[in-house]
């Protein structure tokens, strides 16, 4: 009971024969004077000691392609600038060269080959969640210059590791990306894709094609997982990085360690308003 601003926990009161209210205290004989306690001010307070005791979540990347060139060096620099983070790398093979340099201690590696099926669905069903997926996808071997030239065996190779293998780890990795609020996909493409196709078509025809697919197909993901899902999807393009694929379409100016640093740095910075946007490695944007 509460009078005059004073609560007690055994303040009584009763009629006497005049009519008149008299109070009366009954044991324990206390008024609780303190003052009311601010529940926000306690709320707030347990809700910063919560936040000091959650850790902070290490975002988890996998990087698809990391046997050599870019994708290796996508895991290099993602092990050095995340040591408490989770990386993963996946190759065709056991065999995982090192460039010389030794091996990040904080890298899970295994195997997947975008081509097969078995492979893809095995390497998904050993990943539980994910932040982000980087796809670096492409043949093979030495490369074509002309579309004319190659063999229909070859081109179904360029368009089944470097486009339909692509979707193929896309949709492999799905729940796995869905497990986390991120839920980044970045497609490393080429402007050898629609911006330059004429071109590109005299120094790497196949590559060209197939990269003019990949980023149709990074389209088709943003309608399709954008609005619905929150998914942020971005083809970006590595520039004229020296690596094998590089040298055939007449570029090679490029460090990889440049390329692979730009990359990161656009990931970084992602946001799902940016989904369906063409990057080049520097975080300018191209014409899709």
């Amino acid at each position: 009971m509460e009078v005059f601003g004073l609560k007690s926990q055994s303040l009584r009161y009763r009629m006497d024969g005049l009519g008149s209210v008299q109070l009366y205290l009954t044991p324990p004989d206390y008024f609780d004077l303190s003052p009311a306690p601010a529940p926000h001010r306690h709320l707030h307070a347990a809700a910063a000691a919560a936040a000091m005791s959650t850790p902070v979540r290490q975002k988890t990347t996998l990087v698809v392609g990391a046997s050599r060139g870019i994708g290796q060096e996508l895991v290099q620099q993602l092990a050095q600038q995340q040591p408490d983070g989770h990386v993963i790398a996946s190759v065709r093979s056991g065999a995982v060269s090192d460039g010389g340099r030794p091996l990040p201690s904080n890298v899970r590696y295994l195997t997947l080959d975008p081509s097969s099926g078995k492979s893809v669905r095995e390497a998904a069903g050993s990943v539980g969640a994910l932040d982000t997926l980087i796809v670096h996808a492409a043949v093979e071997g030495p490369d074509e210059a002309r579309l004319l030239g190659t063999s229909d065996e070859r081109m179904a190779e360029y368009m089944d590791v470097g486009v339909t293998g692509v979707l193929r780890v896309v949709k492999a990795f799905l729940p796995a990306l869905r497990a986390r609020p991120t839920r980044q996909i970045v497609l490393v493409s080429s402007t050898s894709g629609p911006a330059a196709a004429a071109a590109a078509a005299s120094r790497g025809g196949p590559y060209a094609v197939s990269r003019a697919a990949l980023n149709m197909v990074a389209v088709q993901l943003h309608n399709e997982l954008h609005g619905s899902d929150g998914f942020t999807v971005v083809p970006i393009h590595p520039g004229g990085a020296a690596t094998d694929t590089g040298r055939i379409a007449g570029e090679g100016g490029l460090s990889v360690a440049k390329s692979a640093a730009g990359i990161l740095k656009v990931v970084g910075k992602l946001t799902p308003q940016n989904s369906a946007t063409f990057y080049n490695y520097d975080g300018t944007t191209l014409p899709g």
